[in-house]
């Protein structure tokens, strides 16, 4: 399937730079000297106008908005172009929603054994995927996020996008704190029940699983679910703790740090053939919550800093 993407990213690039008539298609592929064969051709153009990067209107090929924004990626070598390769992996999964796509929620690791090879192929080529464990770069985790977002409600993105930060903080602050980076657990999958994986302090490595929570407005509150405190009830009081971020001023970022005692008066029971799902918190109601010293802005990086004053 990667090389389909790769084949309609020399035709997008020959209809940005031609008028192109249909019924001269083949002719002009020739006189821009595209290495093509004309099967590859036919289901470059089917792959293209399905996935609403090319119109064909009286007989004459044209770029979507979609497709010359792809096409303003492409070198004029025809060399291909993952990033324009990631535009067209997105729309053709928003467009054609495959099976395996309703998996990727999940998380990356979590998604890949719905995948038939070929596709795994395809995010691997795309560096959408990989298998060291490495956090990955900041416009794969975009990539990921508005992905997830485009298989639910259009609001989700939003409420995903201030998770995010939350996370994209607390695994700044614990690389400085404990000189290690920790695992963004919450990017591979979300049955884990935490976000990152870290440790207790740069001299003891004891593993220490941390859920993150977001605050963008007062009063402060967040969600917990019953999976998260499953997981929390099961984990030993030097192993989790909870990273509350209140960025309601965004050039300064607050963190709340509580271990899972503090929660236990607020979690609900369940009652009779009752059960609870999520449950919501005031941190007014939480006392003793350790508050560190706020960081500094050049604490943060600029693309953190940046992230959160982003965000409307």
């Amino acid at each position: 399937m990667i090389s389909a993407f790769w084949d309609s990213q020399k035709l997008l690039a020959t209809i940005k730079n031609n008028k192109v008539k249909y019924v001269d298609l083949k002719s002009t592929y020739l006189n821009n000297q595209v290495s093509f064969n004309l099967i590859h051709l036919e289901k470059s153009l089917n792959l293209s106008i399905k996935s609403g990067w090319v119109l064909l209107s009286d007989e004459e090929l044209s770029l979507t908005d979609s497709g010359s924004k792809i096409a303003k990626l492409l070198p004029k070598d025809n060399r291909p172009n993952v990033k324009a390769a990631r535009y067209q992996l997105m729309d053709y999964i928003t467009v054609e929603k495959p099976y395996w796509s309703y998996h990727l929620i999940k998380g990356r690791r979590e998604s890949i054994p719905f995948m038939d090879p070929e596709i795994v192929d395809v995010f691997e080529q795309l560096h959408l995927y990989n298998s060291d464990g490495k956090t990955p770069d900041n416009e794969t985790i975009e990539w990921w996020d508005r992905i997830s977002a485009a298989i639910h409600t259009s609001g989700q993105y939003d409420r995903i996008k201030i998770g995010r930060i939350g996370e994209y903080c607390s695994y700044q602050y614990e690389t400085l704190r404990t000189g290690r980076e920790p695992q963004w657990t919450a990017l591979d999958s979300n049955k884990a029940g935490y976000d990152l994986l870290s440790q207790n302090s740069k001299v003891n490595s004891t593993q220490l699983c941390i859920e993150v929570k977001t605050c963008t407005t007062r009063p402060q509150s967040f969600f917990f679910s019953k999976n998260e405190w499953a997981v929390a009830t099961t984990k030993k009081s030097n192993e989790y703790i909870i990273h509350f971020w209140d960025i309601t001023d965004k050039k300064k970022p607050l963190l709340y740090i509580f271990p899972r005692s503090l929660l236990s008066k607020e979690a609900p029971k369940n009652v009779g053939a009752a059960e609870w799902i999520n449950c919501k918190i005031e941190l007014s109601r939480i006392s003793k919550a350790y508050i560190p010293p706020p960081m500094k802005k050049t604490d943060f990086s600029d693309e953190i800093i940046d992230r959160i004053c982003s965000y409307k």
